[in-house]
Protein backbone atom coordinates (compact mmCIF):
# COMPACT_ATOMS: atom_id res chain seq x y z
CA UNK A 1 0.00 0.00 0.00
CA UNK A 2 1.19 3.34 -0.62
CA UNK A 3 2.10 5.87 2.24
CA UNK A 4 1.95 9.64 2.73
CA UNK A 5 2.25 11.12 6.05
CA UNK A 6 1.16 15.25 6.44
CA UNK A 7 3.01 17.27 8.81
CA UNK A 8 1.04 19.73 10.35
CA UNK A 9 0.05 22.20 13.60
CA UNK A 10 -3.54 23.36 14.19
CA UNK A 11 -4.96 24.77 17.29
CA UNK A 12 -6.75 28.42 18.95
CA UNK A 13 -3.11 30.02 18.31
CA UNK A 14 -2.38 28.64 14.97
CA UNK A 15 -5.56 27.83 13.30
CA UNK A 16 -7.65 25.11 12.06
CA UNK A 17 -6.98 25.71 7.83
CA UNK A 18 -3.86 23.94 7.75
CA UNK A 19 -5.24 21.04 9.04
CA UNK A 20 -8.43 21.01 7.24
CA UNK A 21 -7.01 21.28 3.86
CA UNK A 22 -4.31 19.05 4.54
CA UNK A 23 -6.84 16.80 5.48
CA UNK A 24 -9.13 17.09 2.51
CA UNK A 25 -6.11 16.20 0.71
CA UNK A 26 -5.55 13.33 2.46
CA UNK A 27 -9.10 12.23 2.10
CA UNK A 28 -8.69 12.12 -1.64
CA UNK A 29 -5.75 9.79 -0.87
CA UNK A 30 -7.47 7.89 1.35
CA UNK A 31 -10.17 7.27 -1.02
CA UNK A 32 -7.51 6.03 -3.65
CA UNK A 33 -6.29 3.50 -1.50
CA UNK A 34 -3.49 4.78 0.72
CA UNK A 35 -2.61 5.27 4.19
CA UNK A 36 -2.54 8.09 5.46
CA UNK A 37 -0.76 9.65 8.37
CA UNK A 38 -0.56 12.87 10.03
CA UNK A 39 2.51 14.21 12.11
CA UNK A 40 1.53 16.65 14.66
CA UNK A 41 2.67 18.34 18.20
CA UNK A 42 -1.09 19.74 18.49
CA UNK A 43 -3.55 18.17 20.17
CA UNK A 44 -5.01 15.72 17.68
CA UNK A 45 -7.89 14.71 20.15
CA UNK A 46 -9.82 18.46 19.56
CA UNK A 47 -9.93 17.97 15.34
CA UNK A 48 -13.35 16.70 14.59
CA UNK A 49 -14.10 13.71 13.51
CA UNK A 50 -14.45 14.36 9.77
CA UNK A 51 -10.75 15.78 9.75
CA UNK A 52 -9.13 13.18 11.77
CA UNK A 53 -10.93 10.27 9.65
CA UNK A 54 -8.79 11.11 6.73
CA UNK A 55 -5.98 10.12 8.27
CA UNK A 56 -5.65 6.49 9.05
CA UNK A 57 -3.61 7.40 12.26
CA UNK A 58 -1.75 10.59 13.72
CA UNK A 59 1.17 10.45 15.65
CA UNK A 60 3.28 12.81 17.27
CA UNK A 61 5.61 15.04 15.11
CA UNK A 62 9.06 13.51 15.00
CA UNK A 63 10.31 16.21 12.84
CA UNK A 64 11.07 14.15 9.48
CA UNK A 65 14.10 11.96 11.06
CA UNK A 66 14.47 9.12 8.46
CA UNK A 67 11.68 7.45 9.76
CA UNK A 68 10.09 9.47 6.89
CA UNK A 69 11.62 7.49 5.08
CA UNK A 70 9.14 4.67 5.00
CA UNK A 71 6.67 7.12 3.24
CA UNK A 72 6.09 7.62 -0.64
CA UNK A 73 5.07 11.23 -0.37
CA UNK A 74 6.17 13.93 2.38
CA UNK A 75 3.36 16.50 2.78
CA UNK A 76 4.33 19.51 5.10
CA UNK A 77 1.66 22.43 5.67
CA UNK A 78 3.04 24.71 8.30
CA UNK A 79 5.05 27.83 8.33
CA UNK A 80 7.16 26.98 11.76
CA UNK A 81 9.62 24.84 10.38
CA UNK A 82 12.75 27.05 8.74
CA UNK A 83 13.82 26.49 5.27
CA UNK A 84 17.13 25.44 6.14
CA UNK A 85 15.70 22.76 8.85
CA UNK A 86 13.43 21.43 6.31
CA UNK A 87 15.70 21.04 3.69
CA UNK A 88 18.57 19.31 5.89
CA UNK A 89 15.74 16.78 6.98
CA UNK A 90 14.20 16.41 3.61
CA UNK A 91 17.42 15.86 2.10
CA UNK A 92 18.21 13.30 4.43
CA UNK A 93 14.56 11.07 4.03
CA UNK A 94 15.79 11.49 0.18
CA UNK A 95 19.13 9.84 1.24
CA UNK A 96 17.17 7.04 2.17
CA UNK A 97 14.80 6.71 -0.15
CA UNK A 98 15.49 8.52 -3.59
CA UNK A 99 12.45 8.33 -4.84
CA UNK A 100 10.42 9.79 -2.23
CA UNK A 101 8.22 12.70 -3.70
CA UNK A 102 8.39 16.00 -1.00
CA UNK A 103 4.62 18.44 -1.58
CA UNK A 104 4.79 21.96 0.34
CA UNK A 105 1.95 24.35 0.91
CA UNK A 106 3.28 27.92 0.92
CA UNK A 107 0.86 30.83 1.39
CA UNK A 108 2.79 34.46 1.80
CA UNK A 109 5.76 33.65 -0.62
CA UNK A 110 8.33 34.30 2.02
CA UNK A 111 10.34 30.69 1.37
CA UNK A 112 12.50 29.52 -1.10
CA UNK A 113 10.39 26.19 -1.25
CA UNK A 114 13.81 25.00 -2.77
CA UNK A 115 13.32 21.59 -0.60
CA UNK A 116 10.58 20.66 -2.39
CA UNK A 117 9.25 18.33 -5.07
CA UNK A 118 5.83 20.32 -5.88
CA UNK A 119 4.53 23.43 -4.05
CA UNK A 120 1.01 24.49 -3.95
CA UNK A 121 0.28 28.23 -3.08
CA UNK A 122 -3.37 28.93 -3.65
CA UNK A 123 -3.43 32.62 -3.79
CA UNK A 124 -6.16 34.70 -5.54
CA UNK A 125 -4.99 35.11 -9.38
CA UNK A 126 -1.59 33.53 -8.81
CA UNK A 127 -0.09 32.39 -12.02
CA UNK A 128 4.03 32.85 -11.25
CA UNK A 129 5.97 33.17 -8.18
CA UNK A 130 9.30 33.05 -7.10
CA UNK A 131 9.88 29.69 -5.84
CA UNK A 132 12.91 27.59 -6.34
CA UNK A 133 11.27 24.62 -7.40
CA UNK A 134 10.54 23.53 -10.48
CA UNK A 135 6.80 22.35 -10.28
CA UNK A 136 4.13 24.99 -9.22
CA UNK A 137 0.75 24.68 -8.07
CA UNK A 138 -0.64 28.07 -8.32
CA UNK A 139 -4.22 30.08 -7.79
CA UNK A 140 -7.39 29.29 -6.49
CA UNK A 141 -7.63 26.47 -8.50
CA UNK A 142 -6.17 24.12 -6.07
CA UNK A 143 -7.71 25.34 -3.02
CA UNK A 144 -7.79 21.93 -0.86
CA UNK A 145 -12.04 21.60 -0.06
CA UNK A 146 -13.33 18.61 2.24
CA UNK A 147 -16.01 16.56 0.35
CA UNK A 148 -18.86 18.23 1.60
CA UNK A 149 -18.25 21.95 -0.38
CA UNK A 150 -18.99 20.22 -4.08
CA UNK A 151 -21.93 18.77 -2.56
CA UNK A 152 -25.36 20.66 -2.83
CA UNK A 153 -27.42 19.24 0.45
CA UNK A 154 -30.22 21.33 2.01
CA UNK A 155 -30.86 22.17 5.34
CA UNK A 156 -34.27 21.61 6.79
CA UNK A 157 -35.95 25.02 6.98
CA UNK A 158 -35.45 27.90 8.40
CA UNK A 159 -38.18 30.00 8.76
CA UNK A 160 -37.50 33.86 9.07
CA UNK A 161 -39.63 36.72 7.98
CA UNK A 162 -39.11 37.52 4.61
CA UNK A 163 -37.44 40.07 4.38
CA UNK A 164 -34.67 39.45 6.22
CA UNK A 165 -31.51 38.31 5.70
CA UNK A 166 -29.60 35.43 7.06
CA UNK A 167 -25.85 36.37 7.15
CA UNK A 168 -23.31 33.74 7.82
CA UNK A 169 -20.55 35.00 10.78
CA UNK A 170 -17.51 32.59 10.38
CA UNK A 171 -13.64 34.26 11.65
CA UNK A 172 -11.91 31.32 13.42
CA UNK A 173 -9.18 30.97 15.60
CA UNK A 174 -7.62 33.99 14.24
CA UNK A 175 -9.59 36.34 15.63
CA UNK A 176 -8.15 37.33 18.83
CA UNK A 177 -9.47 40.32 19.38
CA UNK A 178 -13.13 39.99 19.55
CA UNK A 179 -14.17 41.33 15.90
CA UNK A 180 -16.77 38.56 15.63
CA UNK A 181 -18.99 40.23 18.25
CA UNK A 182 -18.16 43.85 16.99
CA UNK A 183 -19.57 42.48 14.26
CA UNK A 184 -23.04 41.58 15.81
CA UNK A 185 -22.96 44.73 17.23
CA UNK A 186 -22.48 46.44 13.38
CA UNK A 187 -25.68 44.15 12.66
CA UNK A 188 -27.64 45.22 15.67
CA UNK A 189 -27.39 48.80 14.69
CA UNK A 190 -29.56 47.63 11.54
CA UNK A 191 -33.18 45.68 11.24
CA UNK A 192 -33.58 42.81 9.38
CA UNK A 193 -30.81 40.77 9.71
CA UNK A 194 -30.66 37.18 10.94
CA UNK A 195 -27.16 36.32 12.37
CA UNK A 196 -26.05 32.56 11.77
CA UNK A 197 -22.06 31.98 13.91
CA UNK A 198 -20.22 29.07 12.92
CA UNK A 199 -18.03 28.24 15.71
CA UNK A 200 -15.59 25.53 16.26
CA UNK A 201 -15.85 23.20 19.36
CA UNK A 202 -14.39 24.77 22.47
CA UNK A 203 -14.51 28.50 21.61
CA UNK A 204 -12.99 30.29 24.24
CA UNK A 205 -15.91 32.92 23.91
CA UNK A 206 -18.96 30.86 22.92
CA UNK A 207 -20.74 32.33 26.45
CA UNK A 208 -20.14 35.36 25.20
CA UNK A 209 -21.28 35.15 21.37
CA UNK A 210 -24.35 33.10 22.65
CA UNK A 211 -25.44 36.56 24.97
CA UNK A 212 -24.78 38.79 22.02
CA UNK A 213 -27.02 36.67 19.73
CA UNK A 214 -29.84 36.69 21.94
CA UNK A 215 -30.42 40.56 21.38
CA UNK A 216 -31.44 39.40 18.03
CA UNK A 217 -35.27 38.32 17.37
CA UNK A 218 -33.96 35.11 14.55
CA UNK A 219 -30.16 33.78 14.80
CA UNK A 220 -28.46 30.57 15.04
CA UNK A 221 -25.41 29.30 16.88
CA UNK A 222 -23.64 26.66 15.20
CA UNK A 223 -20.45 24.50 16.61
CA UNK A 224 -18.43 22.43 14.93
CA UNK A 225 -20.26 21.59 11.63
CA UNK A 226 -18.80 19.46 9.41
CA UNK A 227 -18.23 20.17 5.57
CA UNK A 228 -21.52 19.10 4.63
CA UNK A 229 -23.46 20.92 6.89
CA UNK A 230 -21.59 24.00 6.58
CA UNK A 231 -21.90 24.14 2.78
CA UNK A 232 -25.82 23.65 3.35
CA UNK A 233 -25.65 26.41 5.61
CA UNK A 234 -23.61 28.89 3.06
CA UNK A 235 -26.01 28.42 0.49
CA UNK A 236 -28.86 29.19 2.89
CA UNK A 237 -27.40 32.50 3.67
CA UNK A 238 -27.66 35.59 2.04
CA UNK A 239 -24.13 36.90 2.67
CA UNK A 240 -21.35 35.93 4.98
CA UNK A 241 -18.79 37.86 7.33
CA UNK A 242 -15.66 36.19 7.08
CA UNK A 243 -11.94 35.95 7.64
CA UNK A 244 -9.72 35.80 4.81
CA UNK A 245 -8.06 32.65 5.74
CA UNK A 246 -9.40 28.90 4.07
CA UNK A 247 -12.77 29.95 4.96
CA UNK A 248 -13.08 32.50 1.86
CA UNK A 249 -12.49 29.39 -0.42
CA UNK A 250 -15.22 27.54 0.97
CA UNK A 251 -17.66 30.49 0.49
CA UNK A 252 -16.36 31.07 -3.30
CA UNK A 253 -17.12 27.10 -3.64
CA UNK A 254 -21.03 27.27 -2.64
CA UNK A 255 -21.51 31.15 -4.44
CA UNK A 256 -21.60 32.94 -0.94
CA UNK A 257 -20.92 36.83 -1.25
CA UNK A 258 -19.09 38.10 1.80
CA UNK A 259 -17.03 41.09 3.74
CA UNK A 260 -13.88 39.73 4.21
CA UNK A 261 -11.98 41.17 7.11
CA UNK A 262 -8.26 40.02 7.41
CA UNK A 263 -7.49 39.31 10.70
CA UNK A 264 -3.51 38.33 10.87
CA UNK A 265 -0.92 39.78 8.73
CA UNK A 266 -0.49 36.25 6.66
CA UNK A 267 -4.42 37.36 5.73
CA UNK A 268 -4.02 40.83 4.19
CA UNK A 269 -2.32 39.87 0.36
CA UNK A 270 -5.66 37.58 -0.01
CA UNK A 271 -8.08 40.00 1.50
CA UNK A 272 -6.70 42.74 -1.14
CA UNK A 273 -6.87 40.20 -3.62
CA UNK A 274 -11.09 39.19 -2.53
CA UNK A 275 -11.53 42.69 -2.79
CA UNK A 276 -9.85 43.69 -6.20
CA UNK A 277 -10.47 40.42 -8.14
CA UNK A 278 -13.62 38.89 -6.47
CA UNK A 279 -15.37 42.41 -6.35
CA UNK A 280 -16.21 41.64 -2.51
CA UNK A 281 -16.47 44.51 0.44
CA UNK A 282 -12.79 43.90 2.63
CA UNK A 283 -12.02 45.35 5.74
CA UNK A 284 -8.18 45.28 7.00
CA UNK A 285 -8.20 44.59 11.09
CA UNK A 286 -4.68 42.94 11.49
CA UNK A 287 -3.66 42.76 15.17
CA UNK A 288 -6.15 45.74 16.11
CA UNK A 289 -7.32 45.17 19.37
CA UNK A 290 -8.79 48.48 20.36
CA UNK A 291 -9.93 49.76 16.72
CA UNK A 292 -14.20 49.88 16.60
CA UNK A 293 -15.17 47.85 13.55
CA UNK A 294 -17.80 50.19 11.34
CA UNK A 295 -19.31 47.87 8.48
CA UNK A 296 -21.97 50.15 7.29
CA UNK A 297 -20.68 50.63 3.94
CA UNK A 298 -19.58 46.78 3.18
CA UNK A 299 -23.16 45.68 4.63
CA UNK A 300 -24.66 48.02 1.81
CA UNK A 301 -22.43 46.77 -0.86
CA UNK A 302 -22.52 43.17 0.45
CA UNK A 303 -26.61 43.49 0.21
CA UNK A 304 -26.71 44.50 -3.36
CA UNK A 305 -24.58 41.87 -4.37
CA UNK A 306 -25.75 38.38 -5.90
CA UNK A 307 -24.98 34.91 -5.60
CA UNK A 308 -23.30 33.42 -8.41
CA UNK A 309 -20.04 32.39 -9.87
CA UNK A 310 -17.36 34.26 -8.81
CA UNK A 311 -13.87 32.49 -8.73
CA UNK A 312 -12.40 29.71 -10.52
CA UNK A 313 -12.64 27.65 -7.14
CA UNK A 314 -14.82 24.64 -8.21
CA UNK A 315 -14.29 22.04 -5.64
CA UNK A 316 -11.54 19.42 -7.79
CA UNK A 317 -8.57 21.37 -6.01
CA UNK A 318 -7.73 18.23 -4.06
CA UNK A 319 -7.91 15.85 -7.18
CA UNK A 320 -5.71 17.74 -9.09
CA UNK A 321 -3.09 17.75 -6.88
CA UNK A 322 -3.79 13.91 -6.15
CA UNK A 323 -2.95 13.36 -9.89
CA UNK A 324 -0.08 15.81 -9.95
CA UNK A 325 1.51 13.83 -7.36
CA UNK A 326 0.95 10.45 -8.62
CA UNK A 327 2.55 11.65 -11.64
CA UNK A 328 5.32 12.45 -9.95
CA UNK A 329 5.99 9.65 -8.42
CA UNK A 330 5.75 7.57 -11.78
CA UNK A 331 8.61 9.78 -12.95
CA UNK A 332 11.26 9.45 -10.43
Amino acid sequence: MSRIVFKCEFGLETGWGHVIRSSAVAGQFQENGWDTVLWSNSDVSALPSEVSSSFGSCREDPFLRPIAAGFDVVFVDEMYTSDDDLEEKLALNKSVRRNQVHVGVDDMQLRSMGSFDIVINTELGLKSATYRCGKQLLGEAYAMLRRGLQENEEIADWAIPENTRAVLLMLGATDAFSHLEKALDCLKEKCGFAPVVVLGKGHPRRASIAEVLKEFEYHQLLEGLDSFALAAWMRRCDFGVLGCGSSIFEAAACELPFIGISLVDNQRASAAKVRDIWGMPVVFRENASDKPLDLKEELKAAEKIERGPYSLVDGLGCSRIYDTITEALETL
